[in-house]
């Protein structure tokens, strides 16, 4: 269910691009999404956060690894994992702070990812859902699976 507080003149300030992503949750590397919650009154803050946590979805840094020192390019800032007897498990992963907090969930048991950015009161949520993939929701699974 998307909870959407934002006042109509607040969407219709937003940047070019977070309003396209609200009218179309497409990556332009064609990762589908959808959002969860929107809450702020400031559209270039908002305008900002909607991009940010849609750029995590398909962001990948290997372009930028060494390629002979083995690291792996997806290195979030904290990443925990909690695990079932039953097998499955939740990884929760901060991604940036100092400006925009950004962190992830991702849910085995539902195979559901979902990115909130905030900044002050101002929060974004995006939702990846069963059935769709992205390069950070195929990271945070191979981590939750080790």
């Amino acid at each position: 269910m998307f909870v959407n507080t934002l006042a109509q003149k607040t969407i219709e300030a937003l940047d070019p691009a977070a309003r396209a992503l609200l009218k179309k949750p497409v990556t332009a590397a064609g990762t589908r999404f959808s959002f969860s919650s929107l809450d702020g009154r400031d559209p270039e803050t908002l305008s900002r956060l909607i991009c940010s946590a849609a750029a995590y979805l398909d962001r990948d840094d290997s372009e930028d690894e060494d390629e002979d020192d083995g690291d792996c390019a997806f290195d979030p800032l904290s990443l925990t994992v909690f695990k079932s007897e039953g097998g499955d498990f939740i990884v929760d992963a901060d991604l940036a702070v100092g400006g925009p907090t950004i962190r992830a969930r991702y849910e085995s048991r539902w195979d559901t990812l979902e990115i909130s950015a905030s900044w002050g009161s101002d929060t974004a949520q995006i939702y990846q859902p069963r059935g769709e993939s992205s390069y950070l929701k195929d990271q945070l699974a191979a981590c939750g699976e080790m």
